[in-house]
């Protein structure tokens, strides 16, 4: 089930990449502007600082989320948009085809 649900959404996000209707209708979300400025990456920004600043007070945990947050707001840099925008759609089809087809081989 797992197989299906990423192929689907591999799917969708290629879709909405291309600009096909279908995944502009199940996927096209406004982005939230700030001055004329996308502020997505604000998001990002807070939750690695809150995880920071909870690591600089002695929460050694917290080290992990902090980095774990800052990976994505690294790969939606404006010089890695053009890659992922056809790289991760595709990876998610290739693990929900390569889940697929191991339950398929197991049964």
């Amino acid at each position: 089930m797992l197989g299906l649900t990423l192929v689907l959404l591999g799917v969708l996000l290629l879709l909405q990449n291309l600009g096909l209707a279908l995944g502009r209708v199940l996927l096209g979300v406004p982005g939230f502007g700030l001055l004329g400025v996308e502020a997505g990456w604000l998001l990002f920004v807070g939750l690695a600082l809150t995880f920071g600043l909870l690591f600089l007070l002695g929460q050694r945990w917290a080290l992990w989320p902090a980095l774990g947050v800052l990976v994505p707001l690294a790969l939606a840099s404006e010089g890695l948009r053009g890659l992922l925008a056809y790289a991760f759609p595709l990876a998610l089809v290739g693990a929900g085809a390569y889940l697929l087809w191991r339950s398929v081989g197991k049964g």
